[in-house]
């Protein structure tokens, strides 16, 4: 079943199945780094307040998310949480559908379904735990902001969750370190070989 398909089949029975609004889960960013222009920083997108070894887990998600193009600039995804693996993949035999769309310079989307028995992400799955890691380039200074939109969740079953996201944010540093031109480089270095070359010839006449 590709995305397309998914959300076609959720949007339509929505209006048909209950919406487990008992507990809102939470959507948040688990920092707020301070990085300097030219680095990499690495922000995982956490999902809590799910049940641990009951109902509502999480069957699928599908959302956007939004930055500051001018600070940031989106480099790479990894799925899953780097110590609990993939939670929404169990069992680590069917796998998941995910994919990462860049919709604009500012905006990515992100989206996974879960191929797990239902009962399996009900028992087994984390109540928090990492959906996916980000990655970005720090390209100018100043601060970022990062926001969810466009959020769906879907349980087990593949019924909408209620949920409460927060918003993230990344501070980017101009960098301290001055470039040394290739020019004045080469010049010390022929500078240098120079002085040598004046010491050997010195040492020499004086053993003349």
């Amino acid at each position: 079943m590709n995305k397309a398909l998914y959300l076609g089949l959720s949007l339509a029975v929505a209006p048909f199945v209950f919406q487990d609004v008992a507990q809102a889960v939470i959507l948040d960013f688990s920092s707020t780094p301070v990085v300097e222009t030219g680095e990499q920083v690495s922000i995982d997108i956490i999902i809590s307040d799910l049940v641990n070894g009951g109902a509502p887990s999480l069957g699928a998600y599908d959302f956007d998310i939004r930055f500051d193009s001018s600070i940031l600039n989106f480099d790479s995804v990894t799925f899953g949480d780097a110590v609990l693996g993939n939670q929404l993949d169990i069992i680590g035999l069917f796998g998941t559908f995910n994919d990462v769309l860049k919709l604009s310079s500012d905006t990515i989307n992100l989206f996974e379904l879960s191929l797990d028995d239902p009962f399996d992400l009900d028992t087994f799955q984390a109540d928090s735990f990492t959906l996916a890691t980000l990655t970005f380039d720090a390209v100018g200074a100043g601060t970022s902001t990062l926001e969810f939109s466009n959020v769906i969740l879907g349980n087990a079953l593949g019924h909408p969750l209620s949920v409460t996201t927060n918003q993230g944010m990344v501070t980017v540093e101009a960098s301290d370190a001055v470039p040394v031109p290739e020019s004045s480089t080469t010049f010390s270095l022929l500078a240098l070989g120079l002085l040598g070359l004046g010491t050997v010839i010195r040492r020499q006449q004086k053993l003349v």
